[in-house]
């Protein structure tokens, strides 16, 4: 009961339940401690090319978006044609944009990374890897260094090819879900998962509610709204022009703030699952900070996303 809850207990479990923005503010703080630890601590362990270091650098930009939509988070300042008159505006907009970028980052790390079977787990990151050099083929090469490049590029996606294609998981596919999957590949396609024996198409919704069973419901209305502030649909501009008339702004954008730091905590705990070095970093954080990342994932994804044994309960004063 939370009147028997000491300061310390009462501090951290405030932070599921305190929206405002004085307090996401200090979970960002908090948070940023705890992954900078572990990215200064790490350094260059992981030798670039590695799947680790892939991991790694993933990790580090889904982490860092956070920081720019607390910037955002403040607003902007700026004059009225009345002297001296100050407004502050905020615009949730860029901030879901942000927002939906470190989501889908998120969403990926997941989905790759932490997937225990190694022949998924290598497919997967095959898919991924083929469809962004894939992806790539197409820009220009207008100088020497970009058109050797991009040659160099074009042996590594036939070599990443054949490795997807004698993947045994490919190889068991019938002819029909082999077709549909390597069709799909082509066209860009990465985001695959086995089930019954089948490679099946899914998308970012579904890798989300894969990675936070218990946010299911509510993150239809989060995509939702991250879809709409980013594409300019009719339905966005309307969206902007009755945001400004209820004066919704401020709500808005907090409420972006908020999702953002939730998937930094996210992140963090799943950097600390995939890497054993970053789970010793982890465990010799501070207690505080510890327990908070543990709170956070389990209250907003299930009791086995804790990283340790560490709860509120351990905090004594």
């Amino acid at each position: 009961m939370e009147h028997l809850m000491n300061k310390s207990q009462k501090e951290i479990l405030s932070f599921l339940t305190d929206d405002s923005l004085l307090k996401q503010k200090e979970l960002t703080q908090l948070l940023f401690e705890a992954g900078i630890k572990i990215i200064t601590e790490l350094g260059a362990i992981y030798k670039i090319g590695t799947t680790e270091n892939y991991a790694m650098m993933l990790f580090e930009m889904v982490f860092l978006k956070t920081m720019s939509v607390a910037k955002l988070s403040d607003g902007f300042v700026h004059t009225t044609m009345k002297k001296n008159q100050f407004n502050t505006t905020n615009d949730p907009f860029p901030m879901w944009a942000i927002v939906r970028s470190q989501l889908e980052g998120f969403c990926a790390f997941n989905h790759i990374f932490l997937e225990k079977n190694k022949l998924e787990k290598d497919l997967y990151f095959n898919l991924w890897n083929y469809s962004g050099l894939n992806t790539r083929q197409g820009f220009n090469a207008t100088n020497k260094d970009t058109i050797t490049k991009k040659a160099i590029e074009k042996k590594e996606l036939e070599e990443i090819y054949d490795t997807i294609i004698s993947n045994t998981i490919v190889t068991n596919l019938d002819n029909k879900n082999r077709n549909d999957f390597l069709s799909k590949l082509k066209n860009g396609k990465w985001q695959f998962k086995l089930e019954n024996s089948e490679l099946k198409y899914i998308s970012f919704q579904k890798m989300y509610t894969n990675a936070t069973p218990k946010t299911d419901s509510l993150f239809n209305k989060i995509y939702s709204m991250m879809s709409l502030s980013t594409h300019p649909s009719s339905v966005s501009v309307f969206q902007f022009r009755d945001m400004y008339k209820a004066s919704d702004s401020k709500e808005q954008s907090l409420f972006a703030y908020r999702f953002s730091n939730h998937l930094m905590a996210f992140i963090l705990r799943d950097f600390c699952a995939f890497s054993p070095s970053a789970l010793i970093v982890f465990n010799s954080l501070p207690q505080k900070n510890q327990i908070l990342i543990n709170t956070v994932n389990k209250g907003l994804r299930g009791n086995e996303f804790q990283l340790n044994n560490l709860t509120v309960d351990d905090l004594k004063f």
